[in-house]
Parts: C-alpha cells; structure tokens; sequence
C-alpha cells in the first residue's frame, strides 16, 4: 500500500493555440433559447486564468492544484476548460481574480466534466455559496 501522494503533478498546461481553438468552437455552438431560460443566473464571458485544488484519487488527502481557464462565469458558478479530468461531484476551491485585482477563493461543487481534445477538459462547476458577478463585468472579453 502505497502512501498518499500531494500536490500529484499533471500534464502540461493547456497552450494558447488549444485555448483559443476551444474558445472559438465553443463560441460557435447555438445554446437554445429554452435551455437559456431554464438557467438559475445569466453567463457572461470570463475569459481568465484560475487556480484549482481539489482532491483526486482514492487516497483522503491527495489534493491537486492546476491552472485551468475560465470560459464564463454567473453568480451561481462557472465554465473551465481543464487540462484534466474531474469527476463530477468533486468539491474544488477555485481561486478567480475580480476586475479590480483582488483573489476570490470560491468553494464549488464539479457538475460535470467532458473531454474535447487530448488534455483539454470542458467542466461546469456550481459554486456552494453564489457570487456577484459583476465584481468580473469590466474582465469581460471577446472570445
């Protein structure tokens, strides 16, 4: 039996190039009008990095911390895109930037996670506690 292991090292980050081409296929996608409604809180674009630990593996401790990218965000939670796997179900801290610079540290609760391209993850994530997104509005890009 093997010990638990910390801070697991991953694959390599995602690259610009596969950020950009995942943006702009993600971009591209129609989102119904119903599902739009359906929605608890409106998304906007937050294209920014994030910092990520979670727990991984079989072993009570075994966290990892990751850089993944945001791809939007809404008061109740937000889209990455991840160079691994979560499994949904998974309680993450994700640390976001606000548009004035300070580190928000938000608890949230992995949705789901479906992979796009080899080390490319697009996950949803609901935060336990919803934010206000506006503290993001002026980061606002263009995909």
């Amino acid at each position: 039996m093997q010990p638990p292991r910390q801070n697991t090292p991953l694959t390599p980050p995602i690259t610009d190039a596969e950020i950009d081409a995942v943006l702009r296929e993600l971009d591209k996608v129609q989102v119904s009008p119903d599902l739009i409604a359906q929605r608890e809180h409106p998304r906007m674009p937050y294209r920014e990095p994030v910092a990520v630990v979670c727990e991984a593996g079989d072993w009570p401790g075994d966290v990892v911390r990751f850089t993944a990218v945001c791809h939007d965000l809404s008061d109740g939670g937000l889209g990455i895109l991840s160079p691994v796997f979560i499994s949904p179900g998974t309680l993450a801290v994700i640390t976001l930037v606000t548009a004035n610079g300070h580190e928000l540290p938000v608890t949230a609760t992995l949705a789901y996670c479906t992979k796009v391209r080899e080390h490319v993850y697009k996950c949803g994530a609901k935060f336990d506690i919803p934010i206000d997104s506006v503290a993001f509005s002026s980061m606002r890009r263009a995909g």
